[in-house]
């Protein structure tokens, strides 16, 4: 079996019906459920506000039983810009040298990025069961 992994957004998250059945056989399984570590502290779609939280997962990433998924990961980066009536100022739990501007956090997209640091075991592919498909040899011309 040749080594699959698909991934990308598909706007259902891990609950949805048609979830299911892209996990429900031994062909792909989702990289955030067999991860073995795994770094999530949030779901994957922010609608571009990064003071929202879901654990609802709608990018995914799902790979064949020959990958090992060593580490997932939903990356909650963000960007700051300056508030336009920012001035400078000091903390009392700072040095005096340290100066602080109020900035806006902002998302650099509606979805967060998702990551699976991937290893191929060449060992479960021997494990994978046999498609009931039947092969023939190619045709003569």
């Amino acid at each position: 079996m040749p080594l699959t992994s698909s991934r990308g957004t598909s706007n259902v998250d891990q609950t949805d019906e048609v979830y299911g059945p892209l996990t429900s056989t031994a062909l792909l399984r989702d990289s955030y459920a067999v991860a073995e570590r795994k770094l999530a502290p949030n779901g994957t779609f922010n609608a571009f506000d990064t003071e929202l939280k879901t654990p609802s997962r709608i990018d995914h990433i799902f790979v064949s039983p020959d990958y090992r998924v060593l580490r997932y990961a939903v990356r909650t980066d963000s960007y700051w810009t300056e508030r336009e009536d920012a001035t400078e100022e000091g903390s009392s739990q700072a040095p005096a040298e340290v100066r602080l501007k109020k900035h806006v956090r902002r998302a650099p997209s509606d979805h967060y990025p998702v990551f699976a640091r991937l290893s191929y075991d060449k060992d479960a592919e021997a494990a994978l069961p046999i498609s009931p498909c039947k092969r023939t040899a190619p045709q003569k011309r």
